[in-house]
């Protein structure tokens, strides 16, 4: 099976490759400019993206899109993250946070699979965590949401996690592995 995954961000690329390995899936990418609609909603945002890119490339195409959701900030920045980190420093937000008590934060991940002229298969993945309260001085890396999440189950923040690290995470809580249950359940994939 060929789907090509529109997008232009390599560690995506990688991560996505990572979780459907083995699976048959021929995956390509695609760097087309995607138009983003302003929404709050990664869903939305991943939905017409799908849409759109489909019809464009006229075959079937993956589209992924990430919230950072931070419960204290009333969700806050949700799927904006790419303004924050332009806008925003780590440390800006923890002291926009000052002592909330509620420092729940989640990370939304949205895939939209679409062929064209069809309505999309959307995928739903949530890791949960926390903001902490301070940074450790010796991370400078990363992006904003890298250097404040500490997921559940975890004893760091994500920054901490060395390149080597970073993939294999984000793979194991891809979205793209519900779509690999998706497509095996429905007979596009072979016997595992």
């Amino acid at each position: 099976m060929e789907l090509v995954y529109a997008t232009s961000n390599d560690a995506k690329f990688q991560i996505a490759l990572s979780a459907l390995a083995g699976t048959g899936v021929q995956l390509t990418r695609s760097g087309i400019d995607l138009p983003e609609i302003q929404s709050l909603d990664v869903e939305q945002i991943a939905v017409f993206s799908s849409k759109w890119a489909s019809r464009e490339l006229d075959c079937p195409v993956i589209v992924t899109d990430v919230g950072f959701y931070i419960e204290g900030l009333r969700g806050f920045p949700g799927p904006f993250m790419k303004y924050t980190n332009h806008w925003f420093a780590a440390e800006d937000i923890v002291k926009l946070m000052g002592a909330t008590e509620n420092r729940n934060a989640c990370v939304k991940e949205c895939l939209a699979l679409c062929q064209p002229n069809h309505p999309p298969l959307v995928f739903h993945k949530e890791i949960k965590g926390v903001i902490v309260h301070e940074l450790a001085e010796s991370l400078d890396g990363g992006s904003v949401m890298d250097r404040l999440f500490k997921p559940e189950h975890y004893s760091t923040v994500l920054a901490d996690l060395c390149k080597t690290d970073a993939v294999p995470f984000w793979s194991r809580h891809s979205a793209f592995h519900l779509l690999k249950d998706y497509l095996h359940a429905h007979g596009c994939l072979a016997s595992r």
